[in-house]
């Protein structure tokens, strides 16, 4: 090896199995690999449309927060997956390009899967306004898609990778060390804070940020089935493997044995059914007073908000005004304005006005007509009356209160001058209505030619960019986003006196309500019920959920050793699971003479990725990865959908997401099973028509 290699590249050592992994990836490819990664896909699809409906959907095809079901297992297997191609192709990678280069590229490769997961996985908007989102900080703004979004199956594949790269080539031993290391750190973690965190509300989903730590064990354990399928005798250690899996599995049951050490006794499930209530109770007194403090400040809220809209419609305004001053002074060219217009069509109705005002000089002839049509129309003493009367009827603004007995409290002077207003307002809208219909062909030419000015003076302005991008293109670009600059700088540094009164007005208005001592101790008050209320815990969750107390391992101690034994795998708590209603009372309905336990860490939860789920998990991937072993590459079977789904996973994760939604779009939650699952086999099907597309074309999307 070390003579075939140039002097950039680090041949492997001697001690280390990359030059089998490497003969293997370069002669024969792998065909089991490809099909459970297939059957994997495929298993996704399924779980992952059927899932949602729960009206005819089987316990076992969804997830659950309890115990392990057929759904839960499914992405332990890509985990697994991923370990064994990450062993099978690295070690080919830094034979042929150098460790370096090597470590380099996967690093690369797994952050953008990292990226992916951002697009794939999007975010609700944080918050409506730029004030709420800087008010909830960078923590807050993260935290939720942290739990929930960002770190699903492609995220912790992602980071999970990247945490295991450092070992990826050590021995066997080492890397089943660096396993048992990750898992204890994991239920440290949980123990000082994780399982608390990732199970408060906002739930996580696949363990949360720290999920990584035990989410490497499947991981792992598929770099090691690589290391005894492809070995020196080039014998896979098939009965080795078996044997590891159902060791694997059951020591992964017997962690979860633990659980039976959080059961609840009728006594004691109605003590916990008390405490909840009073609990829910508690919260909703919060809750209440919370919502009558916020309903006192509706008003407040209303006309902050209105006052606030207004304002930065007054700022956009006088923006605009100053940018064109500018704008003037500086060049001087009328050319430089309709730049600004092309720019910025927001400006359109401020050059208009300069356009009408005779400020703009050497317009374009169909300007000119529009212009001369309009002042032509305006300067008739109809038009001249019709003006006038709107002004003044703008001018007149009497309010009475709704109310006859809030009007009976005013001043009858005051209420007699209102009416008289109110009457004169109605002989003004009269008269203004008489003219607009004696005047509404005029009126109807006037708004046309309005409408072609502006039309007008928009193409005219683009013409002119497209006419002269030399001289122009600076102001359309760069330029004039500094003469913008410049004109906020200057309105930023005006004082309040010097701003025009009707913005001076709306600021003072807005700092009388925001510094108003009552709304400050409001809000106040309002954050502290919010934290008040945050610092309930889940009531289903244990008070010692990952080191149980000595009263319950007392308590265990006295009970028979088959009473210590939990549910196998894939069978259904004996409680009603309370993973669909957490927080609701009849979440827990079951008769008093069948048990029932309190969350915990020892229950196979995927929610909390706990230790006992991805090590039963893990044994049974290698367990049924041999399987498919025995059939694809020793008996020669293979099945086309498998081979289809499994050699462009990423693409058929990605397009599911797409193909999945809008299927479902037509499939309501109460569809009967005939239906729904027809929608099943129809997204399918697109999906392989898409997938065996991109196959067809050697087009493979892999990160």
């Amino acid at each position: 090896m070390a003579k075939e290699s140039t002097p950039k590249k680090n041949p492997p050592s001697k001690k280390s199995p990359v030059p089998d992994l490497v003969k293997k990836a370069t002669s024969n490819r792998i065909i089991s690999l490809d099909q459970f990664r297939g059957y994997t896909v495929a298993g996704m699809f399924l779980v992952n449309f059927v899932g949602g409906y729960k009206v005819w959907c089987p316990w076992v095809l969804r997830h659950h927060n309890t115990y392990i079901s057929y759904a839960d297992t499914i992405m332990p297997h890509f985990l697994f997956c991923v370990g064994f191609a990450f062993r099978l192709t690295f070690g080919r990678r830094s034979h042929s390009a150098g460790l370096p280069t090597a470590y380099k590229r996967v690093v690369k490769r797994f952050l953008g899967l990292l990226l992916v997961s951002f697009a794939v996985y999007t975010v609700g908007r944080r918050a409506n306004t730029w004030d709420g989102l800087v008010e909830m900080g960078v923590w807050d703004a993260i935290k939720e898609p942290l739990k929930r979004n960002w770190l699903q199956t492609l995220g912790q594949i992602a980071v999970t990778s990247i945490w295991v790269t450092p070992v990826i080539r050590a021995s066997g031993k080492i890397r089943a060390l660096y396993m048992v290391f990750s898992g204890l750190l994991h239920l440290y973690l949980s123990y000082v804070f994780h399982f608390d965190w990732v199970n408060a509300s906002p739930s996580g989903i696949d363990g949360g940020p720290l999920g990584f730590l035990t989410w490497s064990i499947p991981l792992i354990l598929g770099t090691l089935t690589c290391d005894a399928i492809v070995n020196v005798s080039n014998k896979p250690k098939l009965f080795k493997l078996i044997f590891a899996s159902i060791l694997i599995m059951g020591f992964g049951y017997i962690l979860s044995c633990g659980t039976r050490l959080y059961d609840l006794s009728p006594a004691e499930l109605a003590q916990w059914k008390a405490d909840a209530a009073l609990e829910n109770a508690e919260k909703g007194k919060i809750g209440a007073e919370i919502k009558a403090i916020a309903g006192g400040m509706g008003k407040e809220n209303a006309a902050l908000k209105k006052y606030k809209t207004e304002l930065a419609k007054q700022k956009k305004i006088q923006l605009q005004k100053k940018t064109l001053e500018i704008l003037k002074n500086k060049e001087g060219d009328y050319g430089q304005i309709f730049a600004y217009v092309a720019a910025y069509p927001e400006a359109l109705a401020e050059v208009t006005k300069l356009v009408k005002e005779g400020k703009v000089k050497s317009l374009p002839e169909n300007i000119q007509k529009s212009l001369s049509g309009i002042q032509k129309i305006e300067a008739t003493s109809k038009f001249k009356q019709l003006r006038k009367l709107e002004a003044e009827n703008k001018s007149l603004n009497p309010k009475l209160p709704k109310s006859p007995a809030a009007v009976a409290m005013l001043n009858p002077k005051t209420v007699e001058q209102k009416r008289n207003i109110i009457q004169k307002k109605n002989r003004l809208n009269a008269q203004i209505a008489k003219i607009r219909k004696n005047s509404g062909e005029e009126l109807d030419q006037l708004a046309q030619l309005h409408y072609d000015l502006q039309k007008g003076i928009r193409f005219h302005a683009q013409s002119i960019i497209d006419e002269k991008p030399a001289k122009f293109a600076p102001y359309y670009n760069i330029h004039l986003f500094a003469i913008v600059d410049e004109a906020k700088q200057f309105l930023d540094a005006q004082k309040l006196e010097e701003k025009p009164s009707g913005m001076q007005k709306l600021i003072t208005d807005i700092k009388k309500i925001e510094e108003s001592k009552s709304r400050e101790e409001k809000t106040s008050k309002i954050k502290e019920l919010k934290l008040e209320l945050a610092s309930f815990r889940n009531p289903i969750l244990a008070d010692d959920p990952v080191w149980p107390s000595s009263e319950r391992i007392a308590k265990a101690r006295k009970r028979g050793w088959k009473d210590l034994f939990c549910e196998p795998p894939f069978v259904h708590p004996p409680a009603d699971d309370p993973s669909d209603d957490p927080y609701k009372l009849h979440a827990i309905t079951a008769p008093p003479s069948v048990d029932h336990r309190e969350w915990n860490y020892w229950m196979m939860s995927q929610r909390a990725g706990s230790l006992s789920y991805l090590i039963f998990a893990g044994g049974f991937s290698i367990f049924l990865y041999v399987i498919f072993y025995v059939v694809c590459d020793i008996w020669g079977f293979q099945l086309g959908l498998f081979r289809t789904y499994g050699t462009n996973a990423l693409a058929g994760y990605v397009l599911f997401e797409i193909v999945g939604s809008s299927i479902k779009a037509f499939i309501p939650g109460d569809a009967p099973f005939w239906y729904s699952f027809g929608g099943f086999l129809l997204c399918c099907y697109v999906l392989w028509l898409f997938i065996r597309n991109l196959e067809k074309n050697n087009i493979y999307i892999k990160l």
